[in-house]
């Protein structure tokens, strides 16, 4: 993409009850969860919301080139986790033109992008409030194609899943596992 641009929109938006809506999932990724300061610091962010493997030494090991995950693929990891107990919880976005790779905390993700599991999630208000914000014209078919190719959770899982299984056999091989 092109990166962040003047015309890139900042988006606040709280989300309430979550404690009553199972769909509503957020997860914790804590300090060094992926590394030496990956992230910098603990960072809460949604489960839909993807995280960039195999380049930035965000799990490079376990992917032979760069993809998004969304973060509930990553639950299998030590420092991640599914949280629950929040009864709200404020949502920082940012949409740029198009779909970009950022850093927050450190940690290489994605802006806001337009697709359809959160467009269908948004009220026809949300959208029209988007499509203000960005003057354009911001439907619910309205589509961005992605900054990197997106693995479902499974095949991320399963990559990391792998990851573990040839760390093992290595260790094995050298003595280094009774």
């Amino acid at each position: 993409g092109q990166g962040a641009t003047p015309e890139s929109v900042a988006a606040i938006r709280e989300q309430l009850g979550l404690d009553r809506n199972p769909v509503a999932r957020y997860f914790e990724w804590l300090a060094g969860a992926l590394g030496d300061h990956l992230p910098a610091r603990d960072l809460i962010v949604s489960g839909q919301h993807r995280i960039v493997v195999g380049q930035y030494d965000q799990l490079a090991d376990a992917f032979d080139r760069p993809f998004m995950v969304p973060a509930k693929a990553l639950t299998c990891l030590p420092g991640v986790r599914f949280m629950a107990g929040k009864q709200s919880i404020t949502w920082h976005h940012l949409l740029c033109d198009s779909h970009e790779v950022i850093f927050a905390n450190g940690l290489a993700s994605e802006t806001l992008r337009l697709g359809p599991e959160f467009l269908v999630s948004q009220t026809r208000r949300d959208l029209t409030d988007l499509s203000r914000a960005t003057g354009r014209r911001i439907t619910r078919l309205t589509v961005y194609p992605t900054a990197l190719p997106c693995l479902t959770v499974g095949a991320a899982r399963r990559a990391i899943r792998n990851r573990a299984s040839r760390a093992d056999y290595a260790q094995r091989e050298h003595g280094l596992v009774a």
